[in-house]
């Protein structure tokens, strides 16, 4: 028999809940790896216990931090959809719950096959037997191949484009500091700055350009970004050092965009 619930238990696991919201928010975490609804149902359950008024807070400050998550998990969503790819859990969760009718219209969606022709003659399908019937299997086509030797792939840091004349120091330093003034002239405007209107301006390679300045910005501490109902910009005075920085990435989403 399932013990009854307590105060203690349903304090503690709303604090343990909180937490883990906080971390997400500060990207130490993937916005997935909370469960809702689990979470959820752990507020169902020791809501009818509450009754002073600090146990209510403890409930709403929950409500409003998986708020925050499913907004996170929303748009990291959009933006893997946006680069048409998608999470290896996700995608299996739909083919285990999609019927074979389904399955097979989305392989017919997705079947684009090697030759097309406008129009089939006997001709063109005898040629297409003779081809297919002399085409050896693919693993006899492949073997004795030598696989290609050489270094493997390395992360580009910003060190490496300018040593190989990617970007040029001049450029990019110009560049970084006319976004960063241009950011602060609204910031003495109107205080903090959205970040999506300050990015998503000009066409597809102007908003990846800005959003990569304002990442580079943030990462060393000349801007401070802050995230609560929207995701907001501030310029900060006297940036700090670079150790106790933390190094944030938002994604574009670009759903509706000039350029795919």
């Amino acid at each position: 028999m399932d013990s009854k619930p307590s105060l203690v238990e349903g304090r503690k696991a709303l604090k343990e809940i909180v937490e883990t919201c906080e971390a997400i928010e500060r990207r130490r975490f993937n916005p997935f790896f909370l469960d809702l609804d689990l979470a959820v149902k752990t507020l169902r359950t020791y809501y009818p216990l509450w009754e002073k008024r600090e146990d209510l807070m403890l409930d709403a400050e929950t409500v409003k931090k998986l708020s925050r998550v499913l907004t996170l998990q929303n748009v990291q969503l959009l933006f893997q959809s946006s680069r048409m790819c998608g999470d290896p859990a996700v995608i299996q969760e739909k083919i285990m719950r999609a019927g074979v009718k389904d399955l097979a219209q989305a392989m017919l969606n997705s079947l684009h096959p090697v030759v097309e022709l406008e129009q089939l003659t006997i001709q063109s399908l005898k040629k297409g037997l003779e081809y297919w019937g002399s085409l050896k299997p693919f693993i006899e086509r492949i073997r004795g191949r030598k696989t290609a030797s050489g270094l493997s792939p390395v992360r580009a840091e910003l060190s490496n484009l300018l040593e190989s004349g990617v970007l040029q120091v001049e450029d990019f330093t110009s560049y970084l500091e006319g976004v960063l003034k241009e950011l602060q002239g609204e910031f003495d405007l109107k205080g903090a700055v959205d970040y999506w209107d300050f990015v998503k301006r000009g066409g597809f390679s102007s908003t990846v350009d800005r959003a990569y300045a304002v990442s580079f910005l943030v990462s060393y501490g000349m801007v401070k970004m802050e995230v609560n109902n929207r995701i907001t910009l501030r310029p900060r005075e006297e940036p700090p050092g670079k150790e106790g920085t933390v190094r944030l990435s938002f994604p574009i989403s670009l759903a509706g965009g000039e350029e795919p």
